[in-house]
């Protein structure tokens, strides 16, 4: 077998890269759309267009839109507290001096422990204190959501309520430090 130098191998793939580039950069050919037309009704004559007398005809209500703010966004991904999802603040802890919430949502049953600078329901966690916590929405509204036993006593059975209200569990204070004892 003859042996084949480099340039030629070199040369022979260049102009394959070459080839191959240049048939990415062609346009694809157009697709042949194909129109299908539905059948006209029974005994309406529809002119070249497709257009029946009924069409022709046809009167529709006035749509009357109500007020709204064009800034508030009318769909939202996050979660927002209606009806149907009732998130409540069911307790706050302190771990090595750094505070966490725990809300709930009693109608999911989910439950979320939320940080000083999370990011949840589209608002951001400004503030834990013993009693309440505090967001911050995207317009920079301020949120407290705070303990609220009513409304707990009114989403929750009586019967389901393991445990004694949760309003009364206060986070610990930190332990004293020993006083330091010098060995000179």
């Amino acid at each position: 077998m003859p042996k084949v130098s480099r340039p030629l191998v070199y040369t022979v793939l260049a102009a394959i890269a070459v080839y191959a580039v240049f048939l990415q950069m062609q346009p694809s050919p157009p697709v042949a759309k194909h129109l299908v037309r539905a059948s006209s009704t029974a005994g309406a004559e529809a002119n070249a267009d497709g257009v029946t007398d009924a069409d022709r005809s046809a009167h529709f209500p006035r749509y009357i839109g109500g007020k709204r703010d064009p800034f508030v966004a009318a769909v939202s991904t996050t979660h927002t507290r209606k009806n149907g999802d009732n998130w409540l603040l069911t307790g706050i802890n302190s771990v090595n001096g750094v505070r966490t919430a725990l809300v709930e949502n009693s109608a999911t049953g989910e439950s979320v422990f939320l940080s000083i600078g999370d990011r949840w329901n589209g608002s951001r966690v400004v503030a834990i204190d013993p009693e309440f916590v505090e967001l911050q929405n995207a317009f920079g509204q301020t949120i407290h959501m705070p303990f609220n036993e009513q409304d707990a006593a009114e989403n929750t059975d009586s019967s389901s309520q393991a445990f004694p209200s949760l309003r009364a569990i206060r986070p610990l204070p930190p332990l004293p430090t020993p006083p330091a004892t010098g060995t000179n």
